[in-house]
């Protein structure tokens, strides 16, 4: 759960910066794993709520990250 929410964190942070797109775009591919891995672990509503809250955060990053260059943008090629 705390895992989820720092990448969420992360992810989201990063997204909104142009130049950040890779760290955005892996932290949020991360989060959404993890916190994916973590619903189908997960024993308590509390522990649901955090990661569904990290995960809406990694998604969204990732999704900005993706459009703003993904996840090797400018890296190969």
């Amino acid at each position: 759960m705390a895992v989820t929410l720092a990448l969420g964190v992360l992810s989201f942070v990063t997204a909104q910066f142009h130049s950040l797109h890779l760290v955005a775009s892996w932290s949020g591919l991360i989060g959404v794993i993890t916190g994916a891995y973590g619903q189908f672990i997960s024993e308590t509503t509390r522990e649901r709520t955090f990661l569904i809250i990290g995960l809406g955060a990694s998604a969204v990053g990732f999704f900005l990250g993706m459009a703003r260059g993904g996840l090797f943008g400018g890296v190969i090629g």
